[in-house]
């Protein structure tokens, strides 16, 4: 298999390479290319770097002609870069003493001899945005301590100065595609930072942050001075984060708030899915399990919410339909304003909650709900047997519910006869 690929390697480029007196080849062609006159071998060594997997080429070479430098097949090494390939005096010299041999000239140096050209690497200095996890190797075993790299900002050490510059929306997004169940917080928007330290206290300018070497003596005979690591914060968990930025229509997932957003929504469907028992206006067709972290800022109402009744059957009606082992903490629902109108023929026995019309195993800390609801007088409103419970804010709830510094301020506007 690899004799095929190398094969495919030599179709690519021993064309160009034929112009140069030189072609790829392996030692199944030697034979019969040292035949047609191609005498010298010439092998350049990538030095730890690779190129198509491979670690080193070979070429059959006519005396007295060049040899072409590599293109489609020019190694990489990360964090480094060529800054030359060297002749190797012997086959036992040593690497370590690449900088006293001679170096090659693709230009003008031309092969008079079997040769071995060795690529030299010279640190790159980076910007390496990441942070530490305990991963168990692939071999198995206890796990160790290792850096994860989302993103690498490199340029040469070469005496000028290297400044970091902001992310973009694209790098940002670049970045958290790398995470597995975890949400980049850093980057999200300019205001959420990235750090200097792992304990993520010591926040850090990108955009006047210079890189601390600048010539190779800066390095200081520690080459990982070259990388300057930029530590991120995430999220355990996939999470939606949101901000003031824009509109949203929340559905069953997690978010966290970065600011006070506007919901988009204004019809809340009273229950599409017919293996359902409930409705909300954040998803129609499922009961609402995840996550809402606050962080002190509103979710805001801008327009009326008038629920649209699609089955008899259906059990509870609310903002969210149902809470089945939620969490909402740290969030203010600004602004709801219900318009409550049912039909004929709703169920007698149905439950509205002006937050949620059934709460199941759920966890609502310091929510406040501020808001309006106005009961119009209509058949259904009015055949039904208990359509607000004392409370109002939910239908029901079951003990395994925690509510903890929670306030509903929610004005009642009830048109039924009996009520007027």
């Amino acid at each position: 298999m690899k004799s095929k690929k190398f094969l495919i390697v030599i179709l690519i480029i021993g064309v160009c390479m034929l112009l140069t007196g030189c072609k790829l080849v392996d030692h199944k062609q030697r034979e019969e290319i040292t035949d047609a006159g191609y005498v010298y071998e010439a092998v350049l060594d990538f030095n730890g770097g690779r190129a198509s997997n491979y670690d080193y080429i070979k070429y059959a070479c006519k005396s007295g002609t060049k040899i072409k430098e590599p293109d489609t097949m020019y190694p990489t090494l990360t964090g480094y870069e060529i800054i030359g390939w060297y002749v190797k005096p012997s086959a036992d010299s040593d690497v370590a003493d690449i900088d006293s041999w001679e170096t090659w000239d693709f230009s003008t140096d031309t092969v008079t001899d079997n040769i071995t050209l060795v690529a030299r690497w010279r640190r790159l200095r980076s910007f390496s945005f990441g942070y530490y996890d305990n991963i168990v190797p692939e071999g198995g075993g206890d796990a160790v301590k290792t850096w994860v790299e989302l993103r690498s900002v490199n340029k040469s050490i070469d005496g000028t100065e290297f400044i970091c510059g902001n992310i973009t929306e694209s790098n940002y997004s670049n970045m958290n595609s790398k995470l597995t169940d975890k949400t980049l917080l850093s980057g999200f928007n300019s205001e959420q930072p990235f750090y200097a330290d792992e304990a993520l206290t010591q926040e850090i300018a990108l955009s006047s942050l210079v890189h601390p070497v600048t010539s190779e003596e800066d390095l200081d005979s520690n080459q990982e001075n070259a990388t300057y690591r930029i530590y991120c914060e995430y999220l355990e968990g996939i999470w939606t984060i949101l901000d003031s930025s824009k509109q949203v229509t929340l559905g069953n997932a997690n978010y966290y708030l970065l600011g006070d957003i506007t919901l988009q929504t204004s019809q809340m469907y009273v229950d599409s899915d017919f293996n359902r028992e409930e409705c909300t206006v954040s998803n129609p067709t499922l009961r609402f399990t995840g996550t809402i972290k606050g962080n002190g800022h509103k979710i805001i109402f801008e327009k009326r919410l008038q629920p649209i009744y699609q089955r008899q059957s259906t059990l509870f009606i609310g903002f969210f339909g149902v809470l089945d082992g939620a969490t909402i903490e740290d969030v203010t629902f600004e602004g709801i304003d219900f318009s409550l109108a049912l039909p004929s023929g709703t169920n007698p026995s149905i439950r509205f909650g002006f937050l949620a019309g059934n709460i199941i195993n759920s966890t609502l800390k310091n929510v406040t709900v501020n808001g309006s609801l106005t009961i119009e007088n209509t058949e259904g409103n009015n055949n039904v047997n208990q359509l607000i419970s004392d409370e109002l804010w939910f239908g029901q709830k079951d003990d395994a519910t925690v509510v903890d510094g929670c306030n509903f301020n929610i004005d009642v506007d009830d048109k039924r006869p009996s009520n007027s």
